[in-house]
């Protein structure tokens, strides 16, 4: 067991979100509980210069994505959030949610949110309708990262995404 004390950042190196910019692209980062450091790596190494967005999914309770997002923000040049209801995807902006959740990708008022949803609508639901869905708007500009222990349904989100050019980073087994 190791405990990660990563420094706290110099707050003149984060980034500035700006609601009102929609992403160009985005990152999915699928991390069981064997990626927790690697996660950790990933998401204290982003830059502060961005044009993407990041959501990052746990296989950990959702009562402990607040205190986990409230680490990392301390510790990102981005702007570290656990999932509300709804959740604007900005460029310099990091999603902390957990692999349970019923996500969808949907646009209000000119700005695309990721959604928490009571009932996934979408075919296979879980991580692969959500991969789904959001392949279907973002095409090749996203970026599904598999971590240790990774979730990954039945695999059809990530079958589908290839296709359409998305970039697919995994552990070689």
């Amino acid at each position: 067991f190791q405990r990660i004390r990563c420094p706290k950042i110099d707050t003149s190196m984060t980034f500035r979100v700006d609601e009102r910019r929609n992403c160009e692209r985005i990152v999915i980062l699928n991390s069981g509980v064997g990626g927790y450091l690697e996660m950790v790596n990933v998401v204290t190494s982003l830059p502060s210069i961005a044009n993407y967005g990041v959501l990052s999914l746990q296989s950990i309770p959702p009562a402990f994505t607040q205190t986990l997002s409230a680490f990392l923000n301390a510790r990102s040049a981005f702007e570290v959030a656990s999932f509300s209801k709804e959740n604007p995807l900005c460029p310099g902006r990091c999603y902390i949610g957990t692999i349970g959740s019923e996500l969808q990708i949907e646009k209000r008022e000119g700005q695309r949110s990721i959604v928490v949803q009571k009932k996934m609508e979408l075919a296979g639901g879980g991580f692969d309708g959500f991969l789904k869905n959001t392949v279907d708007i973002y095409k090749d500009k996203v970026v599904v990262i598999l971590l240790s222990g990774a979730e990954l349904g039945d695999m059809k989100g990530l079958k589908a995404a290839k296709p359409e050019g998305a970039s697919i980073l995994a552990p070689k087994l």
